[in-house]
């Protein structure tokens, strides 16, 4: 890693300094950067001790009487760049080896040819369609489980929602419908066996308050008497109701902490967190919920997940400034996020990186030479993001050194 490779602005963006900024500023930034080297198992002794070097040299060559910069004659007559050459890549996921063994969301790609000398990597142009699914099989939060002993249930019974995208009310009528019907009023997946989502003999209800957006579900009345159009929340929305329309005896429990394949209460699903399953969508801030007729959620029902997804580009590199910090200790961003992208205000609702801390520009340590990537598309909870075998495109933008 040779210094005199780098102007003064790229030193300053690989230790993330802003204009105006102290020999103080410089010296924190330089021994967060030399604390992050130590701590990461990927890098051996020998190439920490490099980056450490690397680091004191910008330190050193930064450390002088700061003043505001001038551009020099010679800038303002010719003011190109003539150390470094920019390459574009365009990228189509349409176009990517093994198609149909490949997610758009999740293939790896050699490019056509080697990016030698590459001191800094950007993503330009990227525009991912709104065609990702809140619900889906391959996000396991597609289910949850209830369990009546009063009906002679003696094992959880798994309740299963198709994939798809659903409003407040389209959720609420599919409920009611396969409830009522016996029969779904949606296509089954191949691998599902048609029936009704609440199986026979459990006669639950379901409602998304119009109002409060939060989701009750409850035993039915054995009486008979339950009317869909009619039937609401009572006016305490937000409390369990032990006294809900059916009585004790059909009291049942609720569970969306629970494997798919849960054969007992006990099979609790410890590889997936709350908030990624079904419940949390629903409003239900609780993996379990118990004795009790009825039971409502405490937030309300969401329609629109993933609110924003990351692009995450590995290109095999260790010598980057990783510049993408979660704020939280469950983060899942890593060293590879290079994009957040948000849902944008076009028609089609894509995903797009938004503002200056949508789109980040990697910055290697030294100049690498670059000839595969891993390309994928993470939710907020690290998981790759069913793309419903639709495409999209992007650019790759190298900026390189000049080779004489």
């Amino acid at each position: 890693m040779n210094i005199n490779n780098y102007s003064k602005n790229e030193l300053e963006e690989i230790l993330s300094l802003t204009y105006p900024y102290t020999n103080a500023d410089i010296e924190n930034q330089s021994i967060h950067m030399i604390k992050n080297l130590e701590k990461d198992i990927n890098l051996s002794n020998t190439e920490k001790e490099n980056y450490a070097i690397f680091i004191g040299e910008i330190k050193a060559n930064l450390m002088l009487p700061l003043s505001p910069k001038r551009k020099t004659v010679s800038e303002l007559i010719n003011p190109i760049k003539t150390n470094t050459i920019i390459k574009t890549i365009n990228v189509d996921t349409r176009f990517r080896n093994n198609y149909y063994k490949t997610k758009s969301s999740d293939f790896t790609m050699t490019l056509p040819l080697v990016i030698k000398n590459a001191i800094s990597l950007q993503i330009q142009e990227l525009a991912v369609p709104d065609v990702i699914y809140t619900i889906h099989r391959d996000l396991k939060n597609n289910f949850f489980h209830t369990l009546c002993p009063a009906r002679g249930e003696t094992q959880p019974m798994i309740h299963k929602i198709e994939d798809g995208n659903y409003t407040r009310t389209q959720m609420a009528v599919l409920l009611r419908a396969q409830d009522v019907s016996g029969t779904s009023h949606i296509h089954d997946p191949p691998a599902w066996t048609p029936s009704r989502l609440f199986t026979s003999g459990t006669n639950y209800r379901f409602r998304i308050d119009p109002l409060t957006k939060k989701t009750a579900i409850s035993t039915k009345d054995p009486s008979g008497g339950d009317e869909y159009g009619t039937w609401d929340i009572p006016e305490k929305r937000y409390e369990m109701y032990p006294d809900w329309p059916g009585g004790a005896n059909n009291e049942f429990s609720l569970f969306f902490n629970l494997r798919e394949d849960a054969t007992s209460v006990m099979d609790i699903d410890t590889e997936r967190s709350l908030p990624e399953g079904l419940g949390w969508l629903l409003g239900f801030r609780y993996g379990e919920y118990s004795n009790s007729t009825g039971y409502v959620s405490e937030g309300m029902f969401n329609e629109r997940s993933p609110e924003y997804i990351f692009m995450e580009v590995d290109d095999n590199q260790k010598n980057i400034n990783n510049n993408f910090i979660g704020a939280f200790n469950s983060s899942v961003l890593n060293n590879n996020i290079l994009a957040r992208l948000g849902r944008g205000n076009s028609p089609d609702k894509s995903f797009i990186p938004s503002g200056t801390t949508g789109r980040l520009t990697r910055r290697y340590f030294g100049p690498v030479n670059i000839n595969k990537l891993r390309i994928r598309l993470l939710d907020e909870f690290g998981r790759v993001v069913p793309m419903n075998n639709m495409d999209y495109s992007f650019l790759l933008k190298f900026e390189c050194l000049y080779e004489v």
